[in-house]
């Protein structure tokens, strides 16, 4: 049964993506979509299938063996959705199916025009295959080689060619989805234009209690700011080595850190993500710590974020929900990729609707640049 006066939400992992930055943008578009149709809430309607556990973009990472892992860890960031009504979770989706079945005779214009577009996009899927995996190395050199390109039609078979065209064109409307409900910021953009504000993320549910007994305990009196250094090659496991030139230089770091730790000894730093990511020399320095060691985990450390005095990190997913909350911060590592999600020119110094404390740095990371934010 759904509340007239709440909107659908649709996650479906086969579509979207286990990203944090992705769930925490997803649950701001959505917020919006809430506003601006005059409804009180949104229902998520999460969908993790077993038998399509992760999108063509993940499928070598994510299987029906591991993705129970990846959900559990991003779970709560579900839970900081800035209109959220109830969570439904979703294990088979002939299951979801037959809700929305049941649920499109009693909702509104709104609310049909999600499903439809989400029973559309299921009529769409691309599979990847092995012809679609030979395709994609081809065509990916064939963009670099002008002769490649005119010559590579001329030697696959028509048949195949076929297969092609179709694979590009249910690629283009599965893309086109993400970006309706997630990707581009632009539709943020135009809305904090247009009303002065965006939905701001909420803390996780049930998170508080921890979170101010481990303030009042082990931070009292302590400037705390959250910081993420990407760290991905140190967790080979997880992928993502197209990602590598994302990563900071933990060398940097280390020595930011190690000297604000005797030029600033008020200030508590606390390393977000996976202890995977970080290094015991890290760990080992007497101002940092991770919430992970308390035995704390995600929805902990969103939360923490909006309690805390200033928050500086590398462009991904906890820069996301500093995005889109009141908490100073500066954003480093940015780049072109960064901006072009962000939908604004390369090289502006803040996004369209952050505070005058919010700034997104374009320098390379460096222990005199970190030393420079913190001071300043």
């Amino acid at each position: 049964m759904i509340d007239s006066d709440h909107l659908i939400g649709i996650y479906d992992f086969e579509f979207f993506p286990y990203a944090l930055g992705d769930v925490l943008t997803w649950n701001v578009r959505t917020a919006m979509h809430c506003e601006e149709t005059g409804k009180r809430a949104v229902d998520a309607y999460i969908c993790l299938d077993k038998d399509h556990p992760a999108s063509i973009y993940q499928r070598g990472l994510i299987n029906s063996d591991n993705f129970e892992l990846f959900f559990h860890e991003l779970y709560d960031a579900f839970g900081t959705h800035p209109k959220l009504g109830n969570i439904h979770i979703f294990r088979y989706r002939p299951l979801l199916l037959s809700t929305f079945k049941d649920l499109a005779p009693k909702t509104d214009g709104v609310n049909l025009e999600i499903i439809h577009d989400y029973l559309s996009i299921l009529q769409n899927k691309v599979e990847s295959g092995f012809l679609t995996k030979i395709y994609n190395v081809l065509e990916s050199r064939a963009r670099q080689n002008t002769g490649l390109k005119k010559w590579l039609p001329r030697v696959l078979p028509e048949k195949i060619q076929n297969s092609i065209r179709d694979h590009l064109s249910d690629e283009k409307k599965l893309n086109n989805y993400f970006i309706k409900y997630i990707y581009s910021h632009e539709r943020i953009n135009t809305f904090a234009e247009q009303r002065g504000h965006i939905p701001f993320l909420h803390k996780a549910p049930g998170c508080s209690p921890d979170i101010e007994e481990i303030i009042a305990r082990q931070f009292n009196d302590k400037k705390i700011v959250p910081i993420h250094l990407r760290l991905r090659k140190l967790d080979i496991g997880y992928g993502g080595d197209h990602t590598y030139e994302r990563d900071s230089d933990f060398l940097e770091w280390y020595d930011f850190l190690r000297e604000a730790g005797l030029k600033y000894p008020q200030v508590q730093f606390v390393v977000l993500g996976r202890l995977q990511e970080k290094p015991l020399e890290i760990l080992r320095l007497p101002n940092v710590t991770s919430l992970r060691l308390y035995g704390m985990g995600l929805g902990h450390e969103l939360t923490l974020m909006l309690k805390s005095d200033l928050f500086i990190g590398t462009s991904s997913g906890f820069a996301a929900f500093a995005n889109f909350s009141a908490t100073p911060y500066f954003i480093t590592k940015m780049n072109p990729g960064s901006c072009q999600a962000y939908a604004i020119p390369n090289g502006t110094e803040q996004l369209p609707f952050a505070r005058p404390n919010q700034k997104l740095i374009y320098e390379t990371e460096t222990a005199e640049l970190l030393m420079k934010l913190l001071e300043s």
